[in-house]
């Protein structure tokens, strides 16, 4: 481990004139450093963001290539995506970026009564890899906490409370209909999964599945979609984008066909 260090500390110092002098054409060329942290942050990442998802955007435009829509998530959204909910979608991306910048500046003057370092030289390998190391963790660990606190106490969970969203789920889907029916078919021997919205997981829901002995799925805080229903949509939809449907009858004939080889491959693996 010392001497991977050791040779990354070597090329980073190696390397330390070109990224200085680099560096320091950047911050000539913003002037000062409220416009460097203002303006020079909010270029850096509208141009990263939209280079990346101007690529992804014109894969759901166009619906090619065909190849990478193995790895789309939302097997179920329309493809080709219609050019107005792309511009519905990007004018809402602009007015989120373009709002943030009074933000940016509210950090900058918050930075500057923290305190901070001015000098324009970089730091060192050791201080940028823990840097790295510490806001990676510190994202993680904020990311969840909270989303949690959101669901069960912030404002999530109160327009939940508000709009009677906790009470509805837990009178008509749990006390009505889930747990009698599990009673009569499963008995004690099964697993209830649920998502982690704030209406499933506040505390008097949880107190009703656990006083009545229901095991939970636990699910990551960033987990899959689990939905088998959903799933075995994406999958149909990804067969009879295979066929030649010209007319309605050989498109029920397909569904049919297609529901039935689905059903078959999920109850022979």
């Amino acid at each position: 481990m010392n001497y991977t260090t050791f040779n990354l500390q070597y090329y980073w110092e190696t390397s330390g004139n070109v990224l200085q002098k680099q560096w320091n054409v950047v911050h000539e060329l913003f002037g000062s450093d409220f416009t460097l942290t203002v303006w020079g942050s909010f270029i850096v990442t509208t141009l990263v963001y939209w280079i990346f998802g101007l690529f992804y955007t014109l894969i759901d435009l166009t619906g090619k290539p065909k190849c990478l829509f193995k790895y789309k998530i939302q097997d179920t959204a329309s493809n080709p995506v219609s050019f107005s909910q792309v511009f519905e979608v990007t004018k809402q991306v602009i007015f989120n970026q373009v709002i943030f910048i009074p933000c940016r500046v509210v950090f900058y003057y918050f930075m500057v009564w923290r305190g901070y370092d001015s000098g324009k030289t970089l730091p060192s390998f050791q201080r940028v890899t823990f840097e790295i190391i510490f806001h990676a963790i510190m994202n993680e660990t904020l990311f969840y906490y909270t989303h949690r606190f959101d669901q069960n106490y912030g404002l999530v969970g109160f327009l939940d409370w508000l709009h009677g969203t906790d009470l509805s789920y837990r009178k008509k889907a749990l006390e009505h209909s889930m747990i009698p029916s599990s009673e009569d078919i499963f008995e004690d021997d099964f697993i209830f999964k649920q998502y982690s919205t704030s209406s499933n997981t506040s505390k008097v829901t949880s107190s009703l599945l656990n006083n009545n002995e229901i095991t939970i799925l636990p699910l990551p805080t960033n987990s899959p979609n689990l939905n088998l229903m959903k799933n075995v949509r994406g999958l149909m939809k990804k067969h009879l984008q295979e066929l030649t449907l010209k007319d309605k009858n050989k498109l029920v004939e397909s569904v049919k066909s297609v529901w039935a080889t689905i059903l078959k491959d999920i109850y022979n693996n």
